[in-house]
């Protein structure tokens, strides 16, 4: 059922970037196409508010030498194209065309196609290094879902964003999203956590930070966030070896999954889990919660499972499982930068179609509960007000 790749390899920074980093985010499905964005035929389920944090965090400060925060879509870019790249009304994504034999490439192998590769060349050739993540979001309708992930994070860096000596470019990952409203509606949050594990641990199924035999998730656990894993609290046994759990629960209008998902749990619905803030370094060591994980755990139903042993794991037992180079700290930068590429075999995008976008980047990045209820969490949010992203006035990036 959960069949997502994640390999490491790498030869040369850029030549031939690492292979799939990620998949995953909208379900439980290779795909990720079982939870898709709420319709009229999928009810909403009883609002979860998100919380609110008394006093107020006071935001993250940007990393010395970036320009000071702005979620704002509304400034006009510098300049009208960036080497390939055409920059857009708005000034928070630029556009890269694609051909149509690119595209179908992409579509056939994913894992594999040169245009990853030569996206993100280019964007290191025409950018400076400051980014920390390159998204891209393949042009395309959204309707158009089943044959590709809802998400992929393809490693950039081996190293851990943890450790200091790490080149910042691409440190979080090359994402790439394959449909327009997936950094509002998800799986952005949960593509993002993955570049935070790069580099943690020695192998990402047994030597995980937690064990798990969902390889790069947190599988039949409590973790309970946005890389799967049951709420903490609602496990129970049902006899004879035989468990039950739910899954974290989703701020409406998502749709709520009857089971949690072993590597994903519905899209930007719902925040980072207490292990998830810990492996980005939003919490210190004394606020980490122990973990309860299913052994050789086999799938009934959503929901439920069959166990040997439910073995808890104590914080000190999950930091000890983190490699030094990689371990997580509070003193880990809260305020990153992305660059938005839409990789399009159009030569211009309808303004109805650049303002979207411009929208969806907004409400992600604020530093603010989002105002349109579908995009769920945004970054802040999710974080407990601890982190930000910007991905406003991408002209200042240009070399």
């Amino acid at each position: 059922m959960e069949s997502c790749i994640r390999r490491s390899k790498l030869a040369g920074l850029f030549a031939t970037a690492a292979l799939l980093g990620a998949c995953g985010g909208g379900g439980s499905s290779t795909s990720d196409t079982s939870v898709p964005p709420p319709t009229s035929s999928n009810p909403p389920p009883s609002p979860a508010p998100i919380p609110a944090l008394t006093p107020a965090p006071t935001p993250p400060q940007a990393i010395a030498g970036d320009p000071l925060f702005s979620s704002s879509c509304s400034a006009t870019p510098t300049r009208s194209s960036i080497g390939p790249f055409s920059t857009q009304a708005g000034d928070c994504f630029v556009t890269y065309q694609i051909t149509p034999q690119e595209l179908a490439d992409f579509h056939a192998n994913y894992t594999q196609a040169a245009v990853r590769t030569k996206v993100l060349n280019a964007v290191a050739a025409n950018f400076l290094g400051r980014i920390d993540s390159v998204v891209v979001i393949v042009d395309e309708s959204d309707q158009e879902r089943g044959s590709l992930p809802y998400g992929i994070n393809y490693p950039v860096q081996s190293c851990s964003v943890h450790n200091n000596a790490c080149p910042r470019f691409g440190r979080l990952g090359n994402l790439w999203l394959t449909a327009r409203t997936y950094i509002s509606a998800g799986p952005s949050l949960h593509e993002l956590l993955h570049g935070f594990h790069t580099g943690m641990a020695t192998d990402t199924t047994a030597n995980y930070t937690i064990p798990t035999a969902v390889s790069g998730h947190w599988g039949f656990s409590s973790a309970g966030g946005q890389h799967g894993g049951w709420a903490p609290g609602t496990l129970v046994s049902t006899g004879a070896n035989a468990y039950q759990a739910k899954a974290p629960t989703a701020i409406a209008p998502f749709v709520s999954l009857a089971g949690f998902g072993t590597f994903a749990n519905g899209g930007n619905s719902i925040p980072f889990s207490n292990l998830e803030l810990w492996t980005m370094g939003l919490i210190p060591d004394s606020a980490l919660q122990a973990v309860q994980v299913a052994e050789n755990a086999v799938s009934t139903g959503s929901g439920t499972f069959t166990a040997t042993a439910i073995t808890t794991y104590t914080p000190a037992q999950i930091i000890a499982r983190v490699l030094p180079a990689a371990r997580p700290s509070t003193s880990t930068p809260r305020a990153f930068r992305a660059l938005v590429v839409v990789a399009t075999t159009s030569g211009a995008l309808p303004a109805a179609t650049v303002s979207s976008l411009n929208s969806d980047i907004e409400q992600f990045t604020m530093r603010a509960t989002p105002t349109i209820a579908a995009t769920g969490y945004n970054l802040w949010t999710a974080s407990g007000m601890s982190a930000t992203i910007q991905m406003a006035n991408a002209t200042e990036l240009a070399r």
